[in-house]
């Protein structure tokens, strides 16, 4: 029969863990559908966007969490990159979408990169 298990236990790992994101509040987003809604939200169109001179500029932390949410990592993973609390990470979330004056995740990386804010 040979290793024919290691697939389905890396599914039903995949599966646990987008399962325990999904209860945590995160949405799961591919980073092929990431890279899509960037694409159709980073219209010049949003006027409801604050000016980049009236924005509070980001701390380094939160560029450093800024630049891999942009990538399309999740907190959990955002967290392991740069070897922070999950919590921590939410906190440093909240902050820029507070700055950007953002309602979700998504608006505030559409923001960053309509406003160059990251590469």
């Amino acid at each position: 029969m040979g290793n024919s298990w290691v697939p389905i236990r890396a599914a039903s790992k995949r599966l646990h863990d987008e399962l325990r994101r999904l209860m945590q509040g995160e949405t799961p987003l591919s980073g092929l559908m990431a890279t899509k809604m960037l694409k159709e939200f980073g219209s010049p169109s949003s006027a409801t966007q604050t000016p980049t001179e009236y924005r509070e500029p980001l701390t380094e932390r939160e560029q450093e969490v800024l630049e891999l949410l942009v990538d399309g990592l999740t907190n959990v993973e955002i967290a392991d990159r740069v070897y922070l609390s999950e919590n921590t990470i939410k906190k440093h979330l909240r902050n820029i979408m507070e700055k950007f004056h953002s309602n979700n995740r998504v608006e505030a990386a559409v923001y960053a990169v309509r406003e160059g804010l990251v590469d």
